[in-house]
């Protein structure tokens, strides 16, 4: 009895025993399997998309000027792992079948506001009174592009959609809008993809509205006062800093604190100057208080392009192009009387001084000038046109590659991280079914911050909205500017199967031609480019009817005011 008593609880403490065993196997198998990835369980749940690709079979441009065929590459978690044409392929890799497809490095805008929307004109009489004088002119410097940038703005899609994987983004703004900052065009939020913060300053030749400065030459007046008052200020400050003893505390304004790097050359100023006036202004402020300089914007370069070179400061050209009419190729003749070089051109029509904004990036790489790309003015869907007429007019394709991407990305300080294709760097790759530069190029694919994207872009076909023929013709408009009503004449016209607006000022102050005129049932929407001392962006939108219209006219910096007016004439 007494053995079998121990027998029994002997019995039941081995059956214990081994319970607690199963039970201990049972929870590290489940802990095991839940460790694997997705993938490997025997589950009907969708497999989390991996993060690593390979594009396989196709020709690689890894810098400009070069070319290898037959390559592969493998991205993992955003970088370039391998470039070559053998090496193991992972398991996880999602396989890119880019048999003669051409892969480059993503294409960097060197300048624009691509993700930052445009501010409600509406408040603009709404102006705090305690605001600060420097704020009132326009001197913000201590803003940043991207507290206002959006992923989610369409430019930052459009511009994508395009190849450009990362831009040099400015805030919009006054005189000293703030600093800029080189962000990815990625779908997070600004700062995660945000690779240079507060590259450089942002200065305009923009008048402040209602205050001083109110012209062009008060700005470049209260510049100057402002840039010395900061180079005082910050040396000021950092003695103060070092030894305080016997010294009076500092109190600046903080314009003058976050200005003063650029008394010092540690930041650059990044200025627009589409005009060749402009540029002189900015050159000559430039030689008098010796900062360090970005041109930006530049439309009309080809005239001081030896003054450029001297100078060697940075520079990106304007992608905006204007529409070059048939007849102006031909009137294209040479003066052998005052002949100076190959390149200098003279023409017989008036017109004809538009071929010189296609030639003029050739003319800047000719003088031996890096550059790169303003995308500020451009529509994204004209980027690739835009620059295919460069290239027609004589850039090299090589030239328009190194624009795009190695000349920002090392303007930027960026060198080590993009604008090639390399091991080790960025997989920031634009992907097209043929070189970028032919006119069937179109773009297949983008790998940007660990994300593809593909596109499925078919041929564009042009298509003739009947319903624009009825409002053809010359119409009457005034738009409604308080204190300052302006009148002119709007011309609705047919050319080349393509229509465009011109709006032209009563009192000969503009002339200018329509971008891109959509008409989506009644309404009209276009925009155009007006020189006011400096270009000037309008945006219009107007309802139209059979013999009249109304809308709105956005003018740049400005404010939202009303437009109407009423047909005048139609066309024979």
């Amino acid at each position: 009895m007494l053995s079998h008593r121990y027998g029994h609880r002997y019995y039941i403490g081995f059956r214990g025993s081994i319970s607690v065993v199963f039970s201990s196997v049972w929870i590290c198998l489940t802990w095991m399997i839940l460790s694997l990835p997705l993938g490997a369980q025997v589950s009907n749940a969708p497999k989390v998309l991996s993060t690593t690709y390979l594009l396989k079979n196709c020709f690689i441009v890894p810098s400009p000027g070069k070319l290898l065929k037959n390559q592969n590459i493998l991205i993992k978690d955003g970088l370039i792992q391998e470039v070559g044409a053998e090496f193991r392929t992972p398991f996880d890799a999602i396989v890119v079948q880019a048999d003669s497809l051409y892969v480059y490095a993503g294409f960097i805008d060197g300048y624009s506001h691509t993700g930052i929307a445009r501010p409600d004109k509406k408040d603009n009489s709404k102006k705090e009174t305690n605001d600060h004088p420097y704020h009132m002119m326009g001197i913000t410097p201590h803003m940043s592009a991207q507290n206002f940038f959006r992923s989610d703005d369409k430019g930052v899609a459009e511009n994508r959609r395009a190849g450009v994987t990362m831009a040099h983004v400015v805030p919009r703004g006054g005189m000293l809008s703030g600093k800029t900052d080189v962000i990815l065009l990625g779908q997070k939020h600004a700062e995660s993809m945000t690779v240079k913060a507060g590259f450089a300053q942002h200065f305009q030749l923009v008048p402040a509205s209602g205050t001083f400065p109110s012209t062009f030459i008060g700005v470049l007046s209260q510049f100057q006062d402002v840039f010395q008052n900061a180079a005082l200020a910050g040396k000021h400050t950092e003695m103060y800093k070092e030894n305080p003893e016997g010294m009076v505390r500092p109190d600046y304004h903080n314009a003058l604190i976050e200005l003063f790097p650029t008394t010092t050359r540690d930041m650059p100023y990044i200025v627009p100057a589409s005009h060749t006036r402009d540029i002189f202004r900015i050159l000559d402020l430039q030689k008098k208080l010796k900062f360090k300089l970005i041109l930006a914007n530049v439309k009309q370069g080809w005239q001081v392009v030896d003054d450029l070179k001297d100078a060697g400061h940075g520079v990106l050209l304007s992608l905006e192009l204007p529409e070059i009419k048939s007849g102006n190729r031909d009137s294209l003749v040479r003066d052998s009387s005052s002949w100076v070089n190959d390149e200098q051109l003279f023409y017989t029509k008036k017109d004809s001084i538009l071929l010189m904004y296609h030639r003029q990036a050739h003319l800047f790489e000719k003088a031996g000038i890096e550059f790169g790309f303003s995308f500020v003015d451009v529509k994204a869907d004209k980027i690739s046109d835009h620059i295919r007429s460069m290239i027609k007019h004589g850039l090299t394709p090589e030239g328009a590659l190194k624009s795009l991407t190695t000349y920002p990305a090392r303007l930027f300080g960026l060198e080590k991280l993009v604008g090639s294709v390399e091991k080790g760097k960025l997989a920031h790759l634009v992907v097209f079914n043929k070189p970028f530069h032919e006119d069937e190029a179109q773009l297949k694919y983008v790998f940007l911050d660990g994300d593809m994207y593909k596109y499925d872009q078919k041929e564009k076909k042009q298509k003739e909205s009947y319903s624009v023929k009825k409002y053809l013709g010359s119409w009457s408009y005034s738009i409604d500017i308080p204190g300052d009503p302006r009148k002119g004449m709007m011309d609705i016209y047919n050319e080349n199967n393509v229509y465009h607006v011109r709006m032209t000022g009563d009192d000969g102050s503009y002339a200018a031609v329509s971008k891109d005129m959509v008409l989506e049932g009644k309404l009209m929407s276009f925009s155009m480019v007006i020189n006011m001392g400096q270009d000037i962006r309008l945006d219009y939108r107007l309802n139209m009817e059979k013999e009249s219209f109304k809308g709105q006219v956005d003018i740049e910096n400005i404010g939202t005011y009303s437009i109407s007016g009423t047909k005048v004439s139609t066309p024979d």
